[in-house]
C-alpha cells in the first residue's frame, strides 16, 4: 500500500509541473465544465420530472431511456470510438482530409439506415402494443438516432482536443431537453411522451448546432492541405482500419446496454413501472457522478495519451502514454472512495434532495449500488490500455461474460429480493469484469515494461517535447 500510495504521489508530481498546469488547465477545465454542467442539469431535471411525473410515469421515462441508449451504444458508439482513435493517426500520416471523408460517409450510411430500422421497429410495436406504447418506442428511437449522429461529431470534436465546442454541445442537448420538455409537461399533460417529445426536440435543434461547427471544423483543418494522390485508396484503406479497430465495441455496446438496463427490466416485468421510477432515481445518482469523474478523466486525458502515441511503433511514446493513463486510473479509484463515503452517511437526505419523499424508500441502496457502478466504470476505463495500443478487442470477452452474469442474476434475484437483488447483481459482475479488465492489462502491458526499459530522464524529456504540442 506504501508503495502505491508513493508511486500516487510521484505521478502527480510529475504530471502537474508548473508549465504543464499552465498549458493544459484551459482544457482541463472546459472538460470539467461540460461534464459538471451535464451533471447539474441532470440532477435538475431528475428533480424537476419526478415531482411532475411521480414515480408510475417517471418509471416510464427511464424505460425509454433504455432505447435512446440502445440505439446510441449499439450503432454510433462504436465508429465514434474508432473516429477519436484515428484522428489522431490520420493527422501524424498528414490525411486529415481523407479522415473527414470517411466520417462523413460513415455518419452518413449510419443515419439513413437506422432511421429505416426505426421506421421498421415502430411498424412492429403498432402491431404489439398500444397506441402510448407505440409513441413511447417511436420518439425514443428517433431521439436515439439524433444523438447518436450528434455523439459521432461531439468524438471528432474530443480527437480534436476542441474542448470548448465539446462542452456547450454536451451541455446544449441535457439543457435543451430540460428546457423544452418540463414546460411541455406542464402545458400539455404531465405523461412521459409528451417529455420524450420534448427530448426529440432538443436533439433536433442540438444537431443543427452541432453540423454547423463541425463544418468549420473541417474547413480549417482541411484548406491547406494539399489533394493526395490515390486519395480513393487511402479512403477505402482508412475507412477499412477504423471498423476493423471499430468492430469490438459493437459487441461491448450491445452487451453493455443489457448490463446497464437489466435491473430495470427486470424490475418492470417483476413489479411494474412504479418501482422502476423508484429504483432509477437511486440508480442515476449513484452512475452520475461516476459518469462526470470518469468522462472527466477520459475525455481529458485519453487524447493527450493517444496523440503522445499516434505512432503505435514508438516505445518512447507509449510509455509516455502509459503513465498519463495510470494517472487516469489512480484519479477515477479517489474520487469513487470519496463518493462511497458520502453517500454511506447523507444517502437518504441527497435522494430526498434531488427527488422528494416518495423516492427515499431505498435510499439505502446508494452506497452498495455506487460501489458496483464505480468497479463497473473502472472496468471502462482500463480498456483505455487496450485503445492506445489499438488491441480493444482483448477487453471483449470480459464485457460479453459478465453482461450474460449481471442478467442472469438480476433476473434471478429481482423476482425474490426486490432492488436489493438487482443491487447484489450488479456487484457481483461488476467486480468480476474490473478484475478481469485489471488482469489483461497487467499481462498485455506487462506492468507497462516500457517505463522500466527507458531510462527516467529519457522519458521526461520526451513528455517534456510531446506532451504539451
Amino acid at each position: 500500500m506504501k508503495k502505491i500510495i508513493k508511486l500516487f504521489i510521484s505521478e502527480y508530481k510529475e504530471f502537474f509541473h508548473l508549465r504543464r498546469i499552465i498549458r493544459l488547465a484551459p482544457e482541463a477545465s472546459w472538460v470539467f465544465m461540460s461534464q459538471a454542467g451535464v451533471a447539474l442539469v441532470s440532477f435538475v431535471a431528475i428533480k424537476l420530472l419526478t415531482n411532475l411525473l411521480g414515480p408510475q410515469e417517471y418509471g416510464r421515462l427511464s424505460i425509454a431511456h433504455t432505447i435512446i441508449v440502445l440505439i446510441v451504444v449499439n450503432f454510433f458508439t462504436p465508429l465514434t470510438q474508432g473516429l477519436i482513435r484515428f484522428w489522431s493517426i490520420s493527422k501524424e500520416r498528414g490525411i486529415l482530409s481523407v479522415f473527414y471523408k470517411v466520417t462523413k460517409s460513415i455518419s452518413d450510411f449510419l443515419f439513413w439506415n437506422v432511421l429505416i430500422l426505426t421506421l421498421i421497429l415502430v411498424f412492429i410495436a403498432k402491431q404489439i402494443s398500444s397506441l402510448s406504447g407505440v409513441l413511447l418506442v417511436g420518439l425514443a428511437l428517433f431521439t436515439g438516432v439524433m444523438n447518436g449522429i450528434i455523439n459521432l461529431k461531439i468524438g471528432v470534436f474530443t480527437a480534436a482536443r476542441k474542448r470548448e465546442v465539446v462542452a456547450l454541445l454536451n451541455i446544449g442537448i441535457v439543457l435543451l431537453r430540460l428546457l423544452i420538455a418540463v414546460p411541455f409537461v406542464v402545458l400539455f399533460a404531465k405523461d412521459t411522451n409528451v417529455a420524450l417529445f420534448g427530448y426529440s426536440v432538443a436533439s433536433v435543434w442540438v444537431f443543427l448546432i452541432t453540423k454547423w461547427f463541425y463544418k468549420r471544423l473541417v474547413i480549417e483543418q482541411t484548406k491547406d492541405q494539399p489533394s493526395l494522390p490515390g486519395s480513393l485508396i487511402l479512403i477505402r484503406s482508412l475507412r477499412k482500419e477504423i471498423l476493423i479497430y471499430s468492430w469490438p465495441f459493437l459487441a461491448w455496446g450491445m452487451f453493455g446496454w443489457i448490463y446497464s438496463s437489466c435491473d430495470r427490466w427486470a424490475l418492470k416485468f417483476s413489479y411494474g413501472n412504479e418501482m422502476v421510477g423508484l429504483f432509477s432515481v437511486i440508480s442515476q445518482l449513484a452512475v452520475y457522478p461516476l459518469v462526470f469523474s470518469s468522462a472527466f478523466l477520459t475525455n481529458f486525458l485519453t487524447p493527450i495519451a493517444f496523440q503522445l502515441h499516434a505512432d503505435l511503433q514508438d516505445s518512447h511514446s507509449l510509455a509516455a502514454a502509459n503513465k498519463i493513463l495510470l494517472l487516469m486510473i489512480y484519479t477515477y479509484m479517489a474520487c469513487s472512495v470519496l463518493l462511497i463515503l458520502i453517500f454511506s452517511m447523507f444517502h437518504n437526505q441527497i435522494v430526498a434532495s434531488i427527488s422528494n419523499i416518495q423516492f427515499t424508500r431505498f435510499s439505502y441502496l446508494l452506497p452498495s449500488l455506487t460501489i458496483a457502478w464505480a468497479l463497473f466504470y473502472l472496468g471502462q476505463i482500463l480498456i483505455s490500455f487496450g485503445m492506445l495500443i489499438g488491441k480493444p478487442q482483448d477487453y471483449l470477452l470480459p464485457k460479453l461474460v459478465t453482461s450474460v452474469i449481471a442478467a442472469l442474476s438480476i433476473f434471478a434475484l429481482v423476482p425474490k429480493f426486490g432492488p436489493n437483488g438487482a443491487v447484489l447483481g450488479l456487484l457481483i459482475a461488476s467486480a468480476i469484469y474490473a478484475i478481469w479488465c485489471l488482469l489483461i492489462v497487467a499481462k498485455s502491458h506487462k506492468l507497462f515494461p516500457g517505463i522500466k526499459e527507458i531510462k527516467g530522464e529519457d522519458l521526461h524529456a520526451y513528455e517534456r517535447n510531446n506532451l504539451l504540442n
